[in-house]
């Protein structure tokens, strides 16, 4: 009996090994995923300050050149602890919840700025400056953000 144990394992142990020896098929060299750049988006219509609901704060940087408008119950967020994770990020919006609403960023290319965010393009408002871009990221989509990012100015 314990011949057979022996010998069946032996078959086993010397089936696996020539598996595992047989050389496999070569695999083609595959590109490297590219992200194509694409326009950059115009940046929206500024609303003039009487468009502005009553009530709202303001908010600038003069350092960037960029000022906008929001309502009560949002938070402008600047400091470190709220902004590691967020590549190049300056500024959050946050109206309670799960998530920032709003993440304005700073970049010195299109290119960069595009590679970051890939698909979700669609949802940034792009700001050109002479020497960086400016992003602002609708993050949640709600129609408040919107209603925010139409009040961005950024001087030129």
């Amino acid at each position: 009996m314990r011949k057979v144990i022996a010998y069946q394992l032996l078959i086993v142990c010397v089936s696996l090994i020539a598996a595992g020896c047989t050389p496999r098929a070569p695999q083609p060299d595959l590109p490297e995923p590219r992200v194509e750049p694409t326009e950059t988006a115009a940046p929206v219509e500024i609303l003039s300050t009487e468009a502005v609901p009553e009530g709202w704060n303001s908010y600038t940087d003069e350092a960037l050149g960029l000022s906008f408008s929001y309502p009560d119950p949002y938070a402008v967020l600047t400091d470190a602890e709220n902004l590691h994770g967020w590549d190049n990020c300056v500024l959050l919006l946050y109206d309670s919840g799960q998530s920032y609403d709003i993440a304005v960023q700073v970049w010195e290319t299109v290119e960069e700025m595009e590679s970051y965010f890939g698909a979700r393009m669609v949802d940034v408002t792009v700001f050109e400056k002479p020497d960086q871009f400016i992003s602002v990221f609708n993050i949640t989509m709600e129609e408040s953000n919107s209603a925010i990012i139409a009040t961005f100015e950024v001087d030129g």
